[in-house]
């Protein structure tokens, strides 16, 4: 015997969550991997490894998740936006 999927599909319902009003924008919380923001930069390793170690660029600080690197986005594109200034 097969199951006939019924024609009604039942979705669950979703609570409503209260946000704390200072808590962070979900852009604030968007993280990138190191190898998709090297590709996105469209850079090599070595110089994605330059930046990142050169204080006078001031590269954004990385998180390391379960052994993972990662950047905040915000802090990406606030530091595009300095390096297209000072150009």
């Amino acid at each position: 015997m097969t199951r006939q999927s019924s024609s009604r599909s039942r979705k669950p319902k979703q609570a409503a969550i209260a946000v704390p009003s200072d808590a962070p924008a979900a852009s604030d919380t968007i993280l990138i991997g190191q190898s998709k923001l090297r590709r996105q930069l469209n850079v090599s390793p070595m110089t994605f490894w330059r930046w990142s170690h050169d204080e006078k660029l001031a590269f954004p600080p990385s998180l390391r998740i379960n052994n993972r690197v990662y950047f905040r986005w915000v802090d990406v594109q606030a530091w595009l936006a300095r390096q297209q200034q000072a150009a």
